[in-house]
């Protein structure tokens, strides 16, 4: 083939093209203009579609062109790699040989270069002719995308980063330091590829990319054929967002993977769709995602993350971020576990998050509000190091664990078993619900509910309880301070109080016993003190101004016992000291039913 003579013709051609397209600025489309450089050639197929005859491969299989301009028209562009006479492509029927391959030696790679300083625009179908090939476009000024695809490529890749080759000729890294890719109008099409690999420095989604196994790898990096990424120095200012998807844009693929490695840029994403594998995020700057769906596991990374919409994982659900996590407008959903960390706050508003097994929650603060909920078919794990604060509702299908520094809980906690609470500060005005409850606290407010199916068992420096607090099955109370109950505190099985002092003014109640261990003992001439079987009340100092009343037998032990209220009971056994004794005689107003 003559190959020069052609050169010249479509460098003519180029020319043609630009002026054309200068005096048509709204024409969106784009002639093909492809300036080649050194071995490699141009021609064209019978029905005008431009066919590039690659170089001849390395040792590495490699063949690497290098083109001062490098566009593709709608027509499409064919990449020859065929050593037969006549070779049948999809784009432009029957094309000769490359000439310059030889049968066996055909190219396993195609690096298409560009040294000029122009963007390249993809607007059709790359196809390589012959046997397949792997497809790179490289340019560091800049590569549009709209309506391009590929055709026999197993693996594409677009590029703003330069080849380097180690001394075999093997493509060793992608030195990326500058430049944009952006995808527009009609997208990207790589789904007859097995993978698209997306690498730049920042990337413009406004438009739907589909593919198998798609990766994004954005920053001014060094990444290795090994998939690794190194984070360096860039060209120029960073960009203000290292990946952006637009309203119309949006990610289809088999897999999903983002790298965005430059301190500070955020990435902005939406609509990923994970049809047969895992979705996998990792920015260095904040990530805001909004809808996301994986067949397989989400996982994502940010030094802030930012989530809207919908999510859904068929596999775990796991969110990490270095500092706050926002969770709204939407759903969270895991047929596995799902798993939050943030250095910072974890905010849910008007979210329901659910887990097909476990719901783990781990930050400085967590905040929750009324319109949200976190239900889970295993246990919830909250964890605030500083302030857990929630309004919204919490239901575990087996274990609910709540724990903070503070917590105030103004909404619903439900746990089918346990439901354990731990604070140095609790304060419930809400409602919790479990097999079984436990709350550990050092100050410890009630002015909701405090509901146990079976046992309750509470210990805190100091309680004071205005709401409800029940057990069905045996309530253990202890505050090494202070117990203040204006409310009911209820357990159809056994009660035990144990406190340095007891202020009694509500409902103090155990079905199958009452006992109540305190330095100090007071209720109120309104409060209610009652057993169904035997009652024990042992302190130091006891005033029973309210009603006692024990089905069973009624034991006082006290070194100062007055009372002005009455008492009934079965039996009773008072005791004192003898000058304790007197004066319980001369004040006491019981009687014996």
């Amino acid at each position: 083939m003559h190959q020069p003579p052609v050169r010249l013709t479509y460098r003519l051609l180029s020319y043609l093209v630009s002026a054309l397209i200068a005096g048509q600025p709204m024409l969106p489309a784009v002639a093909a203009v492809v300036t080649p450089q050194g071995k490699t050639g141009m021609d064209k197929a019978a029905n005008g579609v431009p066919v590039v005859n690659i170089a001849t491969p390395n040792g590495a299989g490699i063949s690497h062109n290098q083109f001062k301009d490098y566009n593709v028209g709608k027509e499409g562009l064919i990449l020859n790699n065929a050593t037969g006479k006549l070779n049948q492509t999809q784009l432009g029927g029957l094309i000769n040989g490359n000439a310059s391959l030889k049968a066996g030696q055909e190219a396993k790679g195609i690096i298409n270069e560009v040294t000029g300083g122009n963007r390249s625009q993809l607007q059709g179908y790359t196809e390589v002719a012959g046997k397949a090939a792997n497809v790179m476009v490289a340019n560091p000024y800049g590569i549009t995308c709209n309506g391009c695809g590929f055709i026999n490529t197993p693996q594409a890749t677009l590029t703003t980063g330069k080849p380097v080759f180690d001394a075999s000729g093997n493509l060793q890294a992608l030195d990326v330091k500058k430049g944009s890719i952006t995808i527009e109008g009609q997208g990207i099409d790589a789904s007859n590829s097995d993978a698209l690999s997306i690498i730049s420095r920042a990337t413009e989604v406004n438009a739907a990319i589909h593919a198998k196994d798609l990766k994004v790898i954005a920053g001014a990096n060094r990444v290795g054929a090994d998939g690794s990424v190194t984070a360096q120095q860039g060209e120029g200012a960073a960009p203000s967002v290292a990946v952006d998807t637009g309203a119309l844009g949006g990610m289809y693929a088999n897999r999903i993977r983002l790298v965005s490695s430059e301190k500070g840029v955020g990435v902005n994403l939406g609509d990923l769709n994970a049809r047969q594998g895992d979705i996998t995020l990792d920015a260095n700057g904040k990530l805001v995602v909004h809808n996301s769906l994986a067949s397989g596991a989400l996982s994502a990374k940010g030094e802030s993350i930012a989530l809207t919409g919908d999510h859904k994982a068929s596999g775990n659900l796991t969110l990490n971020s270095q500092g706050d996590m926002t969770l709204s407008n939407g759903s969270l959903n895991s047929d596995g576990d799902v798993v939050l960390n943030a250095n910072g706050k974890i905010s849910h508003a008007n979210e329901k998050l659910t887990a097909g097994r476990d719901a783990t929650l781990t930050a400085k603060n967590i905040s929750q509000d009324a319109a949200s909920q976190i239900n889970a078919a295993r246990d919830i794990a909250a964890k605030a190091s500083d302030k857990l604060t929630t309004q919204g509702q919490m239901t575990a299908g087996q274990n609910l664990t709540v724990s903070a520094t503070t917590l105030t809980q103004d909404g619903k906690l439900l746990a089918k078993n346990s439901a354990k609470l731990n604070a140095n500060t609790l304060n419930n005005s809400g409602s919790v619900q479990g097999g079984s409850v436990t709350l550990g606290s050092t100050t410890l407010n009630n002015s909701g509910s405090l509901l146990s199916g079976g046992s309750l068992a509470v210990n805190a420096k100091d309680f004071t309880q205005s709401g409800s607090t029940g057990a069905k099955g045996k309530a253990d109370i202890t505050a090494s301070g202070k117990l203040t109950n204006s409310g009911s505190l209820v357990s159809d099985d056994a009660l035990t109080l144990k406190a340095q002092d007891v202020a009694q003014n509500g409902t103090l109640s155990g079905g199958k016993g009452l006992t109540v261990n305190a330095q100090t003992l007071t209720s109120g001439k309104n409060s209610v003190t009652h057993s169904d079987a035997a009652m024990a009340l042992n302190t130091t100092t006891a005033t029973l101004d309210g009603e006692t009343s024990a089905g069973g037998d009624l034991q006082i032990q006290a070194d100062k016992l007055s009372t002005a209220a009455t008492a009934s009971f079965r039996a009773a056994t008072l005791s004192a000291s003898p000058r304790g004794k007197r004066r319980w005689q001369a004040r006491r107003r019981h009687r014996r039913r």
